[in-house]
């Protein structure tokens, strides 16, 4: 018998190569696809993000640019409007109405369609205007609706001259004291404890009682040298007017409400030298309700001949709503001198028609009202 080489088998598992290669493919496969699936899974996360931002970045976008272009170009918005052919006729009526009354409005052209109407209102009351057309009335007016009340409206400058000049046991030097024994409350009738007739060519000696006649009271005490005395053709031109020159009642036509001013300015003229320094201004007001006068007298000089230019203002009282009627303006000449001007002649001394009213409201209107479709010819 042979003896043979004998070979140890050892225990192992023999795996063909094959087998090895499969399992090395497999590992790496499962490797690969969970590292693509965390990749897709990011995508996936961006792109909804992204989607999510598209859908409102897109609309904000617009809006900021449309809110940029009407800032920056401020477009003019434009277009083309259906109009109804129609005319317009105005009819000037320029009438008064101081109590209810009715107004025929005949249209000469066409049918009434619409109605503006304008106008002003005087006075504390109120007023309303109709429309009737046949058995219709239609309020086109009504003082108490509108918003805002009457404009501001008068007193005369003359009584502010007043006020400022006013007191009680007033003193006005002239060699002498006189004394006025007045009371002047503001804005109410007026009177003195003397009487004033209120004839407006009376000359002032004959006009103003102050206690005594002031030609008895008021002596001469001096010299003229620095006077000027008037020639024998002496003459004094005086006139009264509106103030022009100031902001109140611009129209300068005397109505203003009766919280407002009328100014009224008095001039005058002499045909010779005189000492403007001895000249004043003095103020009448005479109340209509109560037929009672006041004048006040502001001298400028206590020692020199005075030539007083006078203005007469003639006014209601507050409390009632007359209206009051004129004013008038005098220049008669009042100085110590006055016997040695005898010969001074005062042109123009008349009453002129400029009125002072006081009125409790004013209010004004314009288009306030438009009525549609009226056909009637004829309405009031």
């Amino acid at each position: 018998m042979k003896k043979g080489k004998t070979k140890k088998i050892r225990n192992k598992k023999a795996f063909p190569k094959s087998t090895k290669k499969e399992l090395g493919s497999k590992v790496s496969y499962t490797k690969l696809a969970k590292k693509y699936s965390s990749e897709i899974e990011k995508y996936k996360a961006k792109v909804n993000l992204l989607k999510s931002i598209n859908k409102f970045a897109i609309p904000s976008i617009l809006i900021i640019t449309i809110v940029a272009v009407l800032i920056f170009l401020r477009p003019a918005f434009i277009g083309y409007f259906a109009l109804e052919e129609a005319e317009e006729h105005v009819s000037e009526i320029n009438k008064l109405f101081v109590e209810n009354s009715s107004y025929l409005f005949i249209l000469e052209e066409g049918e009434l369609k619409s109605l503006k109407i304008n106008g002003q209102l005087i006075g504390d009351g109120s007023a309303k205007v109709y429309l009737e057309a046949g058995n219709e009335s239609y309020l086109v007016f009504d003082s108490n609706a509108p918003e805002g009340g009457g404009l501001a409206g008068i007193t005369g400058l003359a009584v502010s001259e007043f006020n400022e000049i006013q007191g009680t046991n007033e003193t006005i030097g002239l060699d002498e004291t006189v004394l006025v024994n007045e009371t002047i409350p503001e804005n109410e009738s007026i009177s003195l404890n003397e009487t004033i007739p209120a004839d407006e060519n009376t000359q002032i000696n004959e006009t103003v009682s102050v206690n005594e006649t002031l030609n008895e009271t008021i002596q001469i005490n001096e010299t003229l040298e620095n006077i000027t005395n008037p020639p024998e053709n002496a003459e004094i031109l005086d006139e009264l007017e509106y103030n022009d020159k100031t902001e109140f009642d611009a129209d300068n036509n005397g109505i203003e409400a009766k919280d407002g001013i009328v100014d009224f300015s008095v001039n005058a003229e002499f045909n010779w030298n005189v000492n403007e320094s001895n000249l004043c201004t003095a103020w009448e007001t005479y109340s209509v309700d109560n037929e009672s006068a006041v004048k006040v007298l502001k001298y400028l000089s206590k020692k020199k001949p005075v030539y007083v230019i006078f203005g007469n203002l003639e006014y209601s009282d507050k409390s009632t709503r007359k209206l009051s009627k004129k004013l008038g303006c005098k220049l008669p000449l009042f100085s110590k001198a006055l016997k040695q001007m005898k010969n001074v002649k005062v042109i123009n001394n008349k009453v002129v028609n400029f009125k002072g009213i006081m009125i409790g409201g004013l209010m004004y209107f314009n288009d306030v009202c438009w009525l549609k479709e009226f056909k009637p010819l004829n309405a009031k």
